[in-house]
């Protein structure tokens, strides 16, 4: 009996060991993960609004970056990362790839049990890659909870933006075009440089 009991310790003990590696990892991978998705969408669709989903999620980044220096509110630890956390980067690109994703999904699809469901469970998805920062002790739960709500918030308004006033004119006026791709490939450039810096 002890040396099943103590068999079961160590089972559980090698379990804890193995899921908070995989829950580092995934954590890690997690803003290439969102990063890498709506590139994939870019290449394969090839569009303007995909375009345009893109540069938003440029500009999600920046606006997070500005708002942490802004509140230089600190992070539980700063053992892994010195800079400030509010709000969570990861969190507001996080969500605001779920919003763009399901109100995407929504637009084409409409509204039916499959879409439903899909909606649901990248929202899961986006929750829990969202909660691994403060399991991590990245973040507090204030600071992902505001940068969900900021990238939520981000995501429904670039979204309406573009489909309910500028993919019209985008389609009447060639300049309109013009300055649209020129941006995107502006902040897609600008991004592409921060993540060198700043994620390798």
């Amino acid at each position: 009996m002890v040396l099943r009991n103590a068999s079961l310790r160590g089972h559980q003990k090698i379990g804890l060991v193995v899921g908070f590696d995989f829950e580092s990892a995934l954590n890690r991978t997690s803003k290439w993960l969102v990063t890498s998705l709506f590139g994939i969408a870019v290449l394969w669709r090839r569009d303007a609004g995909s375009l345009w989903a893109m540069m938003g999620l440029c500009i999600n980044t920046w606006i997070s970056i500005k708002l942490k220096k802004a509140l230089n509110h600190k992070r539980p630890t700063s053992d892994y990362k010195p800079d400030p956390g509010m709000p969570s980067s990861h969190a507001q690109n996080i969500f605001y790839g779920v919003v763009f994703a399901n109100m995407s999904l929504l637009q084409r699809l409409g509204t039916n049990f499959s879409t439903v469901t899909t909606g649901i469970l990248i929202l899961l998805l986006g929750s829990y890659l969202a909660w691994l920062r403060i399991s991590q002790k990245l973040h507090t739960v204030k600071q992902v909870i505001v940068g969900a709500i900021l990238g939520f918030v981000f995501g429904i308004a670039w979204f309406f933006l573009w489909h309910s006033f500028l993919v019209n004119v985008y389609h009447l006026y060639f300049w309109v075009r013009v300055v649209m791709v020129l941006s995107s490939l502006a902040s897609c450039g600008a991004f592409f440089f921060y993540i060198v810096r700043y994620w390798f």
